[in-house]
């Protein structure tokens, strides 16, 4: 196996893990909260190496949520994408917030 397939093993696991979590967190608000978490640490993460083009770190978040969205509830798939992308401009927001805090107190 190797090094040459470590992208397509890091994105079964988080499909796995993504799943994994949906089913655990069977609860709607607990899943909401996890989901907004995570989007918030990938638009920081994504920030944070924002000078080159992470296409495959864009697709190993993909995996993960399409993970979680594979094992949630019929009903509730919009509204936790909707939840993970309003995590993602809070991280956003958040990143830049930090920023400018620390660029303050230098």
């Amino acid at each position: 196996m190797g090094i040459t397939y470590i992208f397509e093993v890091t994105f079964l696991i988080l499909l796995v893990l993504g799943v994994i979590f949906s089913l655990v967190l069977d609860n709607l608000f607990l899943q909401s909260v996890t989901i907004f978490i995570f989007g918030i640490i990938s638009a920081t993460l994504q920030e944070l190496k924002r000078a080159e083009l992470n296409f495959p770190y864009i697709l190993l978040i993909v995996g993960f949520v399409l993970g979680y969205l594979l094992a949630t509830k019929p009903g509730y798939k919009f509204l936790i994408l909707i939840i993970f992308f309003l995590g993602l401009i809070a991280g956003v927001f958040f990143k830049r917030w930090i920023r400018k805090y620390i660029e303050t107190t230098k």
